[in-house]
């Protein structure tokens, strides 16, 4: 199932997929995107409500680039035990548990900063 639709005048409807990854219950960045339509969409006559206000915006795996997004096991791949050389870039961290996509974390920020910058003419400094 996709989707619960009531309407206020009509019919109510499911909507339902088939073959299609769970993304919205996968590990990673979460985004409260329902929470915001809901919000958006509460008419004066007509309330909007969200059961499941936040979702997963940004699957891990995709976030770090290791996988494919094919199936829901690949979705919910440990990142932990995975090889960091299956993934596209040289180093990465992950949150240790599902966060607001683009949330900083003293975590987050302690790891940017011991990393290298890049200057205009893409040498590498150090802070």
């Amino acid at each position: 199932m996709v989707a619960e639709l009531r309407a206020l005048l009509g019919k109510d409807e499911t909507v339902t997929t088939d073959d299609l990854p769970e993304f919205d219950g996968a590990p990673g960045g979460t985004l409260s995107s329902f929470a915001i339509a809901a919000a958006l969409n509460a008419l004066p006559l007509a309330g909007a409500e969200a059961p499941v206000p936040s979702v997963c915006f940004v699957p891990t795996v995709s976030a770090v680039s290791v996988r494919d997004l094919d199936t829901t096991e690949l979705l919910h791949t440990d990142i932990d035990k995975t090889d960091p050389g299956e993934s596209d870039f040289d180093d990465y961290l992950c949150a240790s548990e599902n966060e607001p996509h683009t949330k900083i974390t003293h975590r987050g920020a302690g790891f940017l900063a011991d990393r290298p910058v890049l200057t205009d003419d893409r040498e590498a400094r150090t802070r």
